[in-house]
């Protein structure tokens, strides 16, 4: 997938590069989705990896 835009210096090219970068860090086993905010592509994989997380992540309602 292509970047559409990218802060200077974080214009990364493939998955593996970003997966390469965050290795070692808390956010080494994170998916990596890209995303197209020009056309929207990837959007839909974005959506639904973002709620099976939270559903891993989901805590109880504190009892009132």
């Amino acid at each position: 997938m292509h970047v559409d835009r990218a802060i200077e210096g974080f214009e990364f090219r493939t998955p593996h590069e970003i997966e390469e970068l965050v290795a070692g860090t808390p956010f080494g086993e994170s998916p990596v989705v890209p995303v197209s905010s020009v056309t929207g592509q990837g959007l839909e994989t974005l959506k639904t990896e973002l709620a099976r997380l939270a559903e891993l992540h989901e805590t109880p309602p504190e009892p009132d």
